[in-house]
Parts: C-alpha cells; sequence; structure tokens
C-alpha cells in the first residue's frame, strides 16, 4: 500500500471542492465534485465557474456570492445549484475562503450536496402554512363562538322579555274578558230595560240619547271582544300541525257568509296545498281576509264581489331578524285578490295597524287587517298588500310549508 499524498486525500474526501480567480476561471476541481457532476477533472478545469452553475446560481453568484468573498474574504452556508453534464440540479451549502497564491487570489469552496434539503424546506413550509390554517382556524372557531356566546345572550334576554311580556298580556286579557266586559254588559242591560219600561215617559232627546248609549256600549263590546281576540293569537301556542288550507278556506268562507249574510260573491280559487300550522289562526286569517273583502265591496247596484286565490311554492329566506344571514326553504306564496273599492297604495302599511280605519264611516273597528298580520307573524311568514281606488286590492302571503 502506498502512503496517501494530500492531493489524493482531496480527491477522496465527501465533498466538493473547486477553486476559481477573479476572472472567474476554474483552475483545481477535485474528483468527488467531479463525478458528482458526471465529468472529469480536465474536462472542467479552464472552464468558467458560470458553466457549472444553473441559470438562478449564476445570477445569485454574479450579484452576492462572488461579491460577499471579496468583500469579506469569507462565505458561509451559502445555497446555491451546480449543473450536471446532463443538465441535472445538484443543491450544494458551499463555505468559501480567499487566499492569495502565487501573487493571484484564488477563492477557494466547499460544497456538501444537500439532495433532502429543498425536500425539508418544502416540508417545513407546508407545516407552517399548516400550522397558520389552523390558527387561523382556532381564531375564526373563537370569534364564532364569541359570536354565539353572545346571539345566546341576547337569546337569553329576548325569551325572558318575550316570557315577561306573555305573563303581562294574560294578566291583560284577564281584565277584558272580565273586568272590563262585565261592567259594559250590565250598562247595556241597564239602558235596554230603561228603553223598553219608559219609552213612553222619555223625551224624543231621552230616547235618542238611550240609543246612542245602547250604540256606543255595543261598540265598546265588539272592541273588547276584538282586542281580547287579538290578544289569545298573539300568546297562544302556535302547535302546528299538517293543515290542508282548501279545506280552511272553505270553513273560513262559510262563517263570513254566515256572519254577515253577504252572498254576492263570485269566488275563483286554484287548488292550495298542505302546510303546517294553527288551523284556527289560519281559519281566522282568511275569514278576516274575506270580511274585508265584503265591507269594502263596490257599492254599484250590481256589482258582484269577486275573489280570486291562487297560490305557488317558492324558495325564500327564513330569516327575518338577522341581516345577512341566509337559508332558503319552501314557502307557499298565496295571492288574495279582490275587487273592492281599493285605497291609494300609501297607506299599504297603515291598512295593517290595530284601529286604523281609512274610512271611518264603514262597518267594523280596524283589527281584521292588524289581526291577519299577527296571525301570519306567529306562523313566520309576511302579508303585504297592493291596491289602486277602485280596482280593488291585492294581499300577498308567504308562508312556511313547514314549520
Amino acid at each position: 500500500m502506498t502512503e496517501s499524498t494530500d492531493d489524493d486525500l482531496l480527491d477522496v474526501i465527501p465533498c466538493g471542492l473547486f477553486a476559481f480567480t477573479d476572472e472567474g476561471i476554474l483552475v483545481k476541481i477535485n474528483q468527488t465534485l467531479a463525478r458528482q457532476l458526471g465529468s472529469t477533472v480536465s474536462e472542467l478545469v479552464g472552464r468558467n465557474v458560470e458553466t457549472i452553475l444553473t441559470i438562478a446560481s449564476r445570477i445569485f453568484y454574479q450579484t452576492h456570492f462572488f461579491p460577499l468573498i471579496k468583500l469579506h474574504g469569507t462565505a458561509e452556508e451559502i445555497f446555491i445549484s451546480l449543473k450536471t453534464k446532463t443538465q441535472a440540479d445538484v443543491p450544494v451549502l458551499v463555505n468559501a475562503t480567499r487566499l492569495l497564491e502565487n501573487g493571484r487570489f484564488l477563492n477557494i469552496c466547499a460544497c456538501l450536496p444537500v439532495y433532502q434539503r429543498q425536500k425539508y424546506e418544502q416540508e417545513i413550509i407546508k407545516a407552517r402554512k399548516t400550522a397558520e390554517e389552523a390558527l387561523l382556524k382556532n381564531e375564526e372557531l373563537s370569534r364564532t363562538q364569541q359570536e354565539l356566546e353572545q346571539y345566546k345572550e341576547e337569546l337569553d334576554r329576548r325569551i325572558s322579555q318575550l316570557e315577561q311580556r306573555n305573563q303581562e298580556l294574560t294578566q291583560f286579557n284577564k281584565i277584558i274578558s272580565h273586568d272590563l266586559l262585565e261592567p259594559v254588559r250590565k250598562i247595556t242591560t241597564f239602558l235596554d230595560l230603561l228603553q223598553l219600561e219608559n219609552r213612553a215617559a222619555l223625551t224624543q232627546k231621552g230616547n235618542e240619547a238611550i240609543d246612542r248609549a245602547i250604540l256606543a256600549s255595543r261598540q265598546i263590546r265588539q272592541m273588547i271582544t276584538n282586542l281580547r281576540e287579538f290578544v289569545s293569537v298573539d300568546i297562544a301556542s302556535l302547535k302546528p300541525t299538517v293543515v290542508d288550507l282548501n279545506e280552511i278556506v272553505d270553513s273560513a268562507l262559510h262563517k263570513a257568509r254566515l256572519h254577515t249574510g253577504y252572498d254576492r260573491l263570485s269566488l275563483h280559487i286554484e287548488p292550495l296545498p298542505v302546510i303546517e300550522g294553527n288551523p284556527k289562526q289560519l281559519e281566522l286569517l282568511f275569514y278576516n281576509l274575506i270580511d274585508n273583502a265584503i265591507k269594502f265591496h263596490r257599492p254599484d247596484i250590481d256589482a258582484i264581489t269577486s275573489i280570486d286565490l291562487n297560490c305557488s311554492i317558492i324558495q325564500h329566506n327564513s330569516y327575518r331578524a338577522f341581516k345577512g344571514k341566509y337559508k332558503y326553504i319552501d314557502f307557499a306564496k298565496i295571492t288574495f285578490t279582490d275587487n273592492g273599492i281599493g285605497f291609494d297604495n300609501s297607506y299599504r302599511d297603515y291598512v295593517f295597524l290595530i284601529q286604523k280605519k281609512l274610512n271611518p264611516t264603514t262597518s267594523g273597528l280596524g283589527f281584521g287587517l292588524s289581526l291577519c298580520k299577527k296571525i301570519v307573524e306567529n306562523h313566520a311568514g309576511s302579508i303585504y298588500a297592493d291596491s289602486t281606488p277602485g280596482q280593488g286590492t291585492r294581499f300577498t302571503i308567504l308562508l312556511p310549508v313547514k314549520q
């Protein structure tokens, strides 16, 4: 076995070595690096150092690597990519030093292949991205939890307010049902007795006064009854069941004819769907709409009150209170159109208020449409009107198919 020289050792060490002049000419290169580049030492020596660099590494060599060596005399752990004879990339970490030899500067570089570096970097980047996404999701989750907590607190506050309101309305309903209605009933009874027993003894003005008092007491009784009905609908549990709207409308129509004695009705009713709701409230809804059409029919002698009722199923947003929230479900869109006297469409919201009448000379106390609005809202729906004087009114009702 022969003794190894320094040059032999440089050729077998497990890292590449090369040296180049300030002009960029390769003057030394070891066998290890030559093998890594798929060439021989003789093929590489004398070439420009940039020929063994990839394009990106050439730019880095010109702008950073070589200026760094000239400025500081050393460079450590610089990542560049060498190029093999077959144009394959060899990623390496380079340590460099600058020496003066025989009157010229040599830039000596030791490079160690790091084939796994890019893989590691990609894994690190991927892991960091995953961590950032997880952090973002955690932040979003935390923010969502905070919003839910706020919604829960707001919901609890509103439920408490509603429970208090329902208790107050229940007490109010009891007062209306007995404490107010009973005295009015007695007043009406005493006035009737007075009129029956003493009509002849009273003057004409006295009889007129009693007649007006009786009429006023009956109006008060009717108003109290309407208020009681309105409050009862407001506080009653919805308890939805499957409801056939065709049967509901038939029953409401029968009661409206019976109570008003009005029979000059012409109805065109298309088949209506089956939905979930409270049958009593829905019957009251259509009864009041029909009663409204009768009360405000055209005064023409030969006029026939015409009612058209049709329905379609549409997709509609079920959120009403929360702005920017959307959940589309099936709604029954019902249009109820009459050919009555109509009204100025600027009053389309006004007509749904309690005891608000556009014509004070007409019958009724102004509870019908407000009761309709209350019933529809109890079913998580909506109702609105469009009207033209002398051409009738169209009511559009949106009711969820399922509660």
